[in-house]
């Protein structure tokens, strides 16, 4: 449980109106408010196992002196086993390497590229991750906060992951010449254990109206129906029949930085399998999440989907198992026949 103290403190803070309004945390007496621009998340899932790489924008609005320091607060659905960062450059290779192309021409789209890179904090940021799970937890988040001189949560926006016991990994971000007014931090990784593919996002309900793209590798099909509940679409469920490319790949075949992450992905010998042959990459985006067609604060659960059904040559193998099916009902019919027909012949 919340300690009394905690309490009496995250109570100051509110009613002085010093509370953060989401994942990101301001420094203690800032005015201003740090909202989202675009997100973007590298998923690797298999088999229970998860790896995150997630990088987003921001924009901190009305700021007429220096942040000098910034908190990003990230839930994860168990402990966290390894947590890093990653280059930032693999985003806009993945988004090169999904483009779309248009099925009845065969060619690719004029969404290609373009992605606009902004300045990124000078220094690396210090990851945490908190060892309290819950309750529990949310008050390590708040003791990270009150240490590093950042505005607390409000108790409400954490109350989800507390009540399922979620874990927490806080991540600082530090520069004394200032961090830009409108940045992109640095990407980070986590690994952890997970039933479903997870994308920590129901924290950000107060941060504003963004973008949101995941690029979700796994050995088997995800839901389509599952990605729309969150507002979530892929190339193919939009007009104009456009198919993505490379839906289904290879680590080896991956860019330059992608194939790093794999690397590094390996270290986990669940994931590592991940890599082995065959894959599926999903592309999935949602415009202009969180606004008023679709808040995040109405969702019943965070961005989660079921885990991937069979493998890649899956839909093939079902094919030819139907087919065997048919055959083999066709046959043993015939079989009996003839066996029928051989002993009406006999008895005669």
């Amino acid at each position: 449980m919340l300690t009394k103290r905690t309490l009496i403190l995250l109570a100051c803070v509110i009613f002085a109106g010093d509370a953060a309004a989401g994942s990101l945390c301001l420094p203690v007496g800032c005015k201003e408010k740090a909202f989202l621009s675009d997100q973007r998340g590298i998923i690797f899932y298999h088999k229970r196992r998860q790896e995150l790489v997630i990088r987003i924008d921001y924009n901190i609005r009305d700021a007429d002196t220096p942040i000098t320091k910034l908190g990003w607060i990230i839930p994860v659905p168990e402990k966290p086993d390894t947590t890093g960062t990653a280059n930032t450059v693999a985003f806009g290779e993945l988004n090169d390497f999904t483009t779309p192309y248009f099925a009845d021409e065969k060619k690719p789209s004029a969404i290609r590229g373009g992605e606009l890179v902004e300045d990124m904090p000078r220094n690396a940021p210090t990851i945490t991750p908190l060892p309290a799970p819950g309750k529990a937890g949310v008050e390590a988040v708040n003791r990270w906060l009150e240490l590093h001189g950042l505005q607390a949560i409000r108790p409400e926006a954490l109350a989800y992951y507390a009540a399922r016991r979620w874990f927490f990994v806080a991540v600082l971000f530090e520069d004394p010449q200032g961090l830009p007014v409108r940045g992109r931090l640095t990407p980070v990784r986590i690994v952890f254990g997970a039933r479903r593919i997870h994308y920590p996002i129901l924290l950000c309900a107060d941060e504003g109206t963004f973008d949101l793209t995941l690029y979700i590798f796994c050995k088997g099909r995800i839901d389509r129906k599952e990605l729309g509940t969150f507002g979530l679409t892929l190339v193919e469920l939009e007009p104009d029949k456009m198919k993505q490319s490379n839906r289904i790949t290879r680590a080896s075949d991956l860019p330059e930085q992608s194939r790093r992450l794999f690397d590094a992905v390996a270290v986990d010998p669940v994931l590592a399998k991940l890599g082995q042959g065959r894959i599926f990459l999903y592309r999935a985006c949602a415009h202009d999440l969180n606004g008023a067609e679709q808040p995040i604060s109405e969702w019943e659960t965070d961005l989660q989907l079921s885990a991937p059904i069979g493998s890649p040559l899956s839909p093939y193998i079902n094919i030819m198992v139907g087919l065997a099916a048919v055959i083999a009902v066709f046959v043993l019919a015939r079989t009996k026949r003839r066996v029928a027909q051989s002993r009406a012949s006999s008895a005669q």
